[in-house]
């Protein structure tokens, strides 16, 4: 059997996604189920980062409770990863061309930059610059409107969790206000973007989706 051999260059050596969504969208699913497809891949990169919600999302639960960053600081938290992984590929492309499996670099951040617009509506045209120069694209998780209420009591169930069934209305009508932020986000970005329902919570498949899209052109 051949197996083709994907060359990168010295232009850049990443490529990768930033999963988005509201809560109870499946972002931890298929986050975890990304990296156990990529780790799978034959010709995949060997080194990959990794970066759950907590390294970069707006609100964050600390000791003293929950911490919501303003629009400067979360600015500069999304600055610091992205100057962290364009180091590496800098010295990625000082050695020279190399296979993808060898050099190259896979990226996947949880509740990035779409988190940023969603949340304060302002987007940076310097971020989105850096993330397409990175080959970093965006993925928005969704959820049909009329299905947020039974994901919320999934969740609720998984976590053992009884609420009033006003309380849980309540929630849904907020993650869909919330929702709607995002996608009219996605729709505003010059980075390449993708938007899945998740309704059927297949998790495999959507993981295979969104290594096809990173890896397109």
């Amino acid at each position: 059997m051949i197996f083709a051999i994907r060359m990168v260059t010295a232009m850049g050596f990443t490529r990768g996604i930033m999963l988005e969504g509201i809560s109870c969208s499946g972002k931890t699913s298929v986050f975890k189920e990304i990296k156990r497809l990529h780790g799978n891949g034959r010709e995949n990169e060997r080194s990959v980062i990794a970066l759950g919600e907590h390294y970069s999302q707006v609100l964050n639960k600390t000791d003293d409770g929950l911490v919501r960053l303003d629009q400067d600081a979360h600015l500069s938290l999304l600055n610091e990863r992205l100057s962290m992984v364009e180091q590496l590929n800098q010295w990625a492309c000082s050695l020279g061309e190399a296979r993808r499996q060898s050099r190259g670099l896979f990226v996947l951040f949880e509740r990035f930059y779409l988190n940023h617009i969603a949340a304060f509506n302002t987007p940076s045209v310097s971020i989105e610059n850096r993330c397409n120069q990175l080959g970093l694209k965006c993925v928005l998780l969704t959820i049909s409107d009329d299905n947020i209420a039974n994901r919320i009591r999934l969740r609720d169930t998984q976590m053992g969790v009884v609420r009033t069934a006003d309380a849980i209305t309540k929630q849904a009508s907020d993650y869909l206000a919330g929702q709607e932020r995002f996608v009219m986000a996605i729709n505003r970005v010059s980075i390449p973007s993708l938007i899945l329902n998740t309704d059927s919570m297949d998790w495999t498949s959507f993981a295979h989706d969104i290594l096809n899209f990173s890896d397109s052109t």
